[in-house]
């Protein structure tokens, strides 16, 4: 059996922004099962807490490098932006360069004639997103809404093919220089 456990967290910057600041423990029954406030912890540790939040933060920024045509030039930009934000006080997740663009928003965008971030923006203020980045129950039917406007689905559906093209010519690309073609001729003897 799976165990879901979630983590609420309360303060600035957070869902609850109005709550003392700290994190609760939720089990899927809503049972607490342990909470912390940042007010009952020592100096010390809120540095060593604070220390430990900068390297994750800035880690996940990055952890899909590998993916990117560039996975160097990608960990430097997702550094160097995380880095910036943290500064400003502003906390989202972001990729090398720049903020989060679902392909909803990008879909928004292209349907309102609107930035893919102002979308994205209003995508996350609208469904409404916990710590975790997950939509409330509201947001969900309003995620589910807009998804179901025809002026969404068909930019959706352009979007998803020009991305296809793009992934076809950069694999065609790759093959050209050799590729593991060789390799698949291997299956035939």
């Amino acid at each position: 059996m799976a165990t879901h456990v979630k983590k609420v967290l309360a303060g600035p910057l957070t869902a609850n922004g109005e709550g003392p600041a700290g994190v609760a423990f939720v089990g899927p029954d809503g049972s607490v099962f342990g909470s912390v406030s940042l007010a009952d912890v020592p100096a010390a540790m809120l540095t060593r807490l604070a220390l430990h939040g900068i390297s994750q933060k800035v880690g996940d920024s990055y952890a899909n490098a590998a993916k990117a045509e560039n996975p160097l030039t990608f960990v430097r930009d997702a550094i160097k932006e995380t880095i910036e934000q943290i500064v400003k006080g502003e906390w989202r997740i972001t990729t090398a360069g720049g903020i989060r663009v679902s392909l909803l928003a990008r879909a928004l965008a292209r349907a309102t004639g609107k930035t893919p971030e102002e979308a994205q923006g209003v995508i996350d203020l609208y469904s409404d997103l916990d710590d975790e980045g997950e939509p409330s129950e509201a947001g969900k039917a309003w995620l589910k809404n807009i998804k179901a406007q025809d002026a969404i689905k068909a930019a959706t559906a352009a979007i998803k093919l020009e991305d296809n093209e793009k992934a076809k010519a950069r694999l065609a690309e790759r093959a050209a220089k050799g590729g593991d073609a060789a390799d698949l001729g291997a299956l035939f003897q």
